[in-house]
């Protein structure tokens, strides 16, 4: 499952030297939802994605994050027997 990498995006936000004030008005949203897509604490929608990427100069993949579903019935360092 891909989800928003908020570290990145926080990352890249600063090393571009955007304050969340900025970047919350050229994606259309507030202050405070960009600091929740920086906490972790909100997923943006594809199309805020896209609008923060499109603002950061960068893809929509360079800000997101792959999640393996883990799987309850295996431990690590033994086979899955289920």
């Amino acid at each position: 499952m891909l989800i928003l990498n908020n570290v990145k995006l926080k990352a890249l936000r600063k090393e571009k030297n955007i304050s969340t004030d900025i970047l919350a008005e050229k994606a259309g949203t507030t202050k405070n939802v960009i600091a929740q897509y920086e906490c972790g604490m909100k997923q943006p929608s594809i199309s805020m994605l896209k609008r923060i990427a499109d603002f950061l100069n960068c893809s929509m993949d360079d800000l997101m994050i792959d999640i393996e579903p883990h799987n309850s019935n295996s431990s690590p360092g033994k086979p899955n027997t289920a």
